[in-house]
Protein backbone atom coordinates (compact mmCIF):
# COMPACT_ATOMS: atom_id res chain seq x y z
CA UNK A 1 0.00 0.00 0.00
CA UNK A 2 1.31 3.39 -1.25
CA UNK A 3 1.13 5.74 1.37
CA UNK A 4 1.26 10.08 0.85
CA UNK A 5 2.25 11.63 4.14
CA UNK A 6 1.37 15.25 2.45
CA UNK A 7 -2.03 14.79 1.14
CA UNK A 8 -2.46 12.76 5.07
CA UNK A 9 -1.48 16.02 6.52
CA UNK A 10 -3.50 18.15 4.39
CA UNK A 11 -6.12 15.97 5.29
CA UNK A 12 -5.74 16.05 9.30
CA UNK A 13 -5.40 20.17 9.04
CA UNK A 14 -8.87 20.30 7.70
CA UNK A 15 -10.18 18.00 9.90
CA UNK A 16 -8.41 19.90 12.32
CA UNK A 17 -10.39 22.97 11.16
CA UNK A 18 -13.92 21.52 11.13
CA UNK A 19 -13.18 20.56 14.62
CA UNK A 20 -12.13 23.92 15.78
CA UNK A 21 -15.14 25.67 13.78
CA UNK A 22 -17.20 22.56 15.42
CA UNK A 23 -15.95 23.79 19.03
CA UNK A 24 -16.63 27.59 18.26
CA UNK A 25 -19.91 27.04 17.32
CA UNK A 26 -21.02 24.78 20.21
CA UNK A 27 -19.42 27.00 22.71
CA UNK A 28 -20.78 30.61 20.86
CA UNK A 29 -24.63 28.40 21.05
CA UNK A 30 -24.00 27.60 24.53
CA UNK A 31 -23.39 31.05 25.07
CA UNK A 32 -26.70 32.38 23.86
CA UNK A 33 -28.57 29.91 24.93
CA UNK A 34 -27.16 30.60 29.02
CA UNK A 35 -28.15 34.16 28.18
CA UNK A 36 -31.39 33.42 26.95
CA UNK A 37 -31.97 31.54 29.93
CA UNK A 38 -31.20 33.95 31.94
CA UNK A 39 -32.94 37.43 30.20
CA UNK A 40 -35.94 34.94 30.38
CA UNK A 41 -35.93 32.43 33.74
CA UNK A 42 -39.16 31.83 33.83
CA UNK A 43 -41.33 30.49 30.60
CA UNK A 44 -37.79 31.02 28.19
CA UNK A 45 -37.59 31.96 24.78
CA UNK A 46 -40.34 29.15 23.35
CA UNK A 47 -40.24 25.73 22.68
CA UNK A 48 -38.06 25.24 19.41
CA UNK A 49 -37.21 29.18 19.07
CA UNK A 50 -33.59 29.05 19.76
CA UNK A 51 -33.36 29.13 15.85
CA UNK A 52 -34.93 32.96 15.83
CA UNK A 53 -33.07 34.23 18.63
CA UNK A 54 -29.70 32.96 17.42
CA UNK A 55 -28.56 35.33 15.21
CA UNK A 56 -29.20 38.16 17.82
CA UNK A 57 -28.21 36.31 20.82
CA UNK A 58 -24.67 36.09 19.21
CA UNK A 59 -24.56 39.03 17.32
CA UNK A 60 -23.98 36.89 13.79
CA UNK A 61 -25.04 38.86 10.74
CA UNK A 62 -27.86 37.40 9.00
CA UNK A 63 -26.99 35.27 5.95
CA UNK A 64 -24.49 32.74 8.09
CA UNK A 65 -24.75 29.33 8.98
CA UNK A 66 -27.92 29.03 11.54
CA UNK A 67 -27.94 27.30 14.81
CA UNK A 68 -31.32 25.32 14.99
CA UNK A 69 -30.74 24.29 18.09
CA UNK A 70 -28.34 24.43 21.63
CA UNK A 71 -26.66 21.41 21.37
CA UNK A 72 -26.80 20.75 24.66
CA UNK A 73 -30.18 19.10 26.06
CA UNK A 74 -29.93 20.98 29.31
CA UNK A 75 -28.93 24.59 28.45
CA UNK A 76 -31.84 24.04 25.27
CA UNK A 77 -34.21 23.28 27.95
CA UNK A 78 -33.47 26.06 30.31
CA UNK A 79 -33.55 28.92 26.94
CA UNK A 80 -36.67 28.09 25.77
CA UNK A 81 -38.99 26.39 28.77
CA UNK A 82 -37.09 28.46 31.80
CA UNK A 83 -35.23 27.67 34.68
CA UNK A 84 -38.14 25.29 35.99
CA UNK A 85 -38.47 22.96 33.51
CA UNK A 86 -35.13 22.75 33.06
CA UNK A 87 -35.16 21.16 36.82
CA UNK A 88 -38.24 19.33 36.38
CA UNK A 89 -36.15 17.34 33.55
CA UNK A 90 -33.32 17.26 36.02
CA UNK A 91 -35.14 15.66 39.03
CA UNK A 92 -37.31 13.56 36.23
CA UNK A 93 -33.77 12.02 35.30
CA UNK A 94 -32.48 11.76 38.97
CA UNK A 95 -35.95 9.59 39.76
CA UNK A 96 -35.98 7.37 36.64
CA UNK A 97 -32.12 6.68 37.88
CA UNK A 98 -33.21 5.96 41.34
CA UNK A 99 -36.31 3.80 40.51
CA UNK A 100 -34.04 1.72 38.49
CA UNK A 101 -31.65 1.31 41.44
CA UNK A 102 -34.67 0.12 43.31
CA UNK A 103 -35.27 -2.25 40.49
CA UNK A 104 -32.00 -3.60 40.64
CA UNK A 105 -31.79 -4.02 44.47
CA UNK A 106 -35.23 -6.21 44.50
CA UNK A 107 -32.97 -8.99 42.63
CA UNK A 108 -35.80 -10.23 40.80
CA UNK A 109 -36.12 -11.23 37.04
CA UNK A 110 -35.66 -7.74 35.74
CA UNK A 111 -32.71 -6.87 37.66
CA UNK A 112 -30.30 -7.25 34.48
CA UNK A 113 -33.18 -5.24 32.27
CA UNK A 114 -32.96 -2.55 34.54
CA UNK A 115 -29.56 -2.66 35.21
CA UNK A 116 -29.24 -2.08 30.91
CA UNK A 117 -31.89 0.62 30.81
CA UNK A 118 -29.91 2.37 33.94
CA UNK A 119 -26.45 2.43 31.89
CA UNK A 120 -28.63 3.32 28.62
CA UNK A 121 -29.65 6.59 31.10
CA UNK A 122 -26.14 7.41 31.87
CA UNK A 123 -25.22 7.52 28.41
CA UNK A 124 -27.99 9.58 27.51
CA UNK A 125 -27.38 11.85 30.08
CA UNK A 126 -23.88 12.54 29.47
CA UNK A 127 -24.40 12.71 25.38
CA UNK A 128 -27.19 15.27 26.08
CA UNK A 129 -24.55 17.84 27.17
CA UNK A 130 -23.35 17.47 23.65
CA UNK A 131 -26.53 16.80 21.89
CA UNK A 132 -30.18 17.80 22.16
CA UNK A 133 -32.87 17.49 20.01
CA UNK A 134 -31.45 13.32 19.25
CA UNK A 135 -31.93 12.57 23.13
CA UNK A 136 -35.00 13.94 24.16
CA UNK A 137 -36.91 10.34 23.14
CA UNK A 138 -34.88 7.79 24.51
CA UNK A 139 -35.11 9.98 28.09
CA UNK A 140 -38.97 9.36 27.87
CA UNK A 141 -38.08 5.73 26.85
CA UNK A 142 -35.88 5.20 29.54
CA UNK A 143 -37.74 7.00 31.84
CA UNK A 144 -41.30 5.18 31.45
CA UNK A 145 -39.26 1.48 31.32
CA UNK A 146 -37.50 2.83 34.66
CA UNK A 147 -41.07 3.21 35.74
CA UNK A 148 -43.00 0.08 34.35
CA UNK A 149 -40.19 -2.12 35.84
CA UNK A 150 -40.94 -0.11 39.14
CA UNK A 151 -44.01 -1.22 39.20
CA UNK A 152 -43.19 -4.65 39.05
CA UNK A 153 -44.02 -7.10 41.32
CA UNK A 154 -40.89 -7.66 43.37
CA UNK A 155 -40.62 -11.85 42.35
CA UNK A 156 -42.38 -14.46 39.97
CA UNK A 157 -44.77 -16.06 42.46
CA UNK A 158 -46.45 -12.96 43.89
CA UNK A 159 -47.65 -12.38 39.97
CA UNK A 160 -48.45 -15.62 39.57
CA UNK A 161 -50.85 -15.90 42.57
CA UNK A 162 -51.86 -11.67 42.57
CA UNK A 163 -50.16 -10.76 45.43
CA UNK A 164 -51.04 -13.35 48.20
Amino acid sequence: MKTDPARFHQALFAKEHVAQQNVATRLQAWDAAGNLAAEHPFFGIGPGNFRFYYFAATSTPPGTANLYVVHDAYIDIAAEVGFGAAIAFILYLTASFLQLGRVIRRRGPAESYARTVRVSLVIASVCAVFLSEQYFLPFWLLGGLATAMSREPANDNAALTGGL
